[in-house]
């Protein structure tokens, strides 16, 4: 009986809502009570030129860390860590509550399961997305990061995480100039001291994630090279399993391609950057319309022989060198990272030529994170991040530039 009172009592801190307006716009917000704490049940949509477009409307503002830190109204506050730790764990736990805190609907799918929550709290949190300082915008539909008003001894902002494809909440530090959600918490700030808290890795749910394989070592030791003979150039190759990869991004010159910041000393360390219709080697109309081709052994840009791998034949790679949890870690180059340097146990040497874009002519992320195209339509980016460990895949704009792999046939 007691137990059952306990989840009754649970039950009513979701029921405990209410509304409040921020005199400073006029803008009405849902509330609810989640165990002590009571929390905007929506994003902040706060902002000097009273911006009203859609996506405010959705999913709020984004604000960089400094601005987070001043913009919720008077009588709430910006969360520290602790709090979201505590939000967290009143909702049950790092690995479950972002199923029960998520929104019921406003998720993307991950491989036709739905990203949505179940609410449970009333919290309601939407996958806003996060923006660069450089001007660019990602994953709405896929991801929602909140700042917390916490920072770590490299003066990185804290970050809670939920995604439309994993059911835990996990949290991180990164850059205080990019833009992210906030989530205004009552009362005056807790100050609390800063916890150093490391990533609580997202796992896909539907997986069961191998131990790294005995053989690993032999793994490596099965390198080669590779002749491209359209420009004769070298790449260095790995077998990893029973697939052979190129070690290296690929530094094809065809039209549209281009080295970060336009430096031919970046093709020649990280790969020449491509569109996806460069990288597919299709037709410039499937830019903005939908593809629907066979993605198997597709082989794009790649030489004769070789061909870009798509999502299956990523997850296989990502199995071989031992599961998805710690895929990243072994797959990063042992330098070339701005930090969380990668151990290469296998020989394939990612190394994290960042990013540009056809619609923006700006390069932002190399040293911090890698992205590879894969021949996966819905899913077609491969990202590798320098903080973590597990493997990570999104839908990706096909206008991006980014790197190439190429596994051979």
């Amino acid at each position: 009986m007691p137990t059952l009172i306990l989840l009754l009592c649970t039950a009513l801190f979701a029921q405990q809502k209410g509304t409040f307006t921020d005199t400073r716009d006029g803008k009405k917000y849902k509330t609810v009570k989640i165990g002590k704490q009571t929390w905007l049940a929506e994003n902040l949509n706060y902002g000097a030129n009273n911006d009203s477009t859609a996506n405010c409307k959705k999913y709020g503002r984004l604000y960089n860390w400094a601005t987070a830190m001043k913009a919720c109204p008077s009588g709430w506050h910006l969360p520290d860590s602790l709090e979201w730790k505590i939000l967290v764990t009143t909702a049950g736990g790092d690995t479950i509550a972002g199923k029960y805190l998520k929104a019921k609907s406003g998720w993307n799918d991950y491989e036709k399961k739905s990203g949505n929550g179940e609410d449970k709290f009333g919290f309601s949190a939407v996958p806003g997305g996060y923006g660069s300082p450089g001007g660019y915008f990602y994953h709405a539909g896929n991801y929602g990061d909140w700042w917390g008003a916490s920072d770590d001894d490299r003066n990185r902002g804290y970050i809670s995480r939920m995604g439309y494809y994993y059911d835990n909440v996990y949290y991180y530090y990164d850059n205080k100039s990019y833009l992210r959600s906030v989530r205004c918490i009552q009362g005056t700030s807790t100050q609390a001291e800063k916890i150093p808290d490391e990533p609580i890795e997202p796992k896909t749910q539907t997986e069961k994630t191998p131990k790294p394989p005995n053989a690993s070592a032999a793994f490596v030791l099965q390198k080669g090279t590779f002749t491209d003979t359209r420009d004769g150039k070298v790449y260095k190759t790995t077998k990893i399993g029973e697939q052979v990869w190129l070690a290296e991004n690929l530094n094809f010159e065809a039209k549209g391609s281009r080295c970060y910041d336009d430096k031919p000393a970046n093709c020649k360390k990280y790969g020449r950057l491509y569109d996806w219709i460069t990288a597919m080697d299709i037709d410039e109309k499937y830019i903005y319309e939908e593809w629907g081709g066979n993605d198997v052994k597709h082989k794009g840009i790649c030489p004769t022989g070789w061909h870009l791998p798509n999502k299956k034949e990523w997850d296989v790679l990502d199995i071989a060198v031992g599961g998805k949890e710690t895929a990243d870690k072994y797959l990063k180059s042992i330098s070339g990272w701005s930090s969380d340097r990668g151990e290469d146990k296998f020989g394939f040497s990612a190394l994290p030529g960042g990013f540009s874009s056809r619609a923006n002519k700006k390069f932002i992320l190399m040293g911090d994170r890698g992205y590879w195209w894969t021949s996966t339509e819905n899913i077609n980016e491969r990202i590798i991040y320098h903080w973590y460990d597990n493997a990570h895949y999104s839908p990706s704009s096909k206008y991006m530039l980014y790197s190439v792999r190429c596994v051979q046939d």
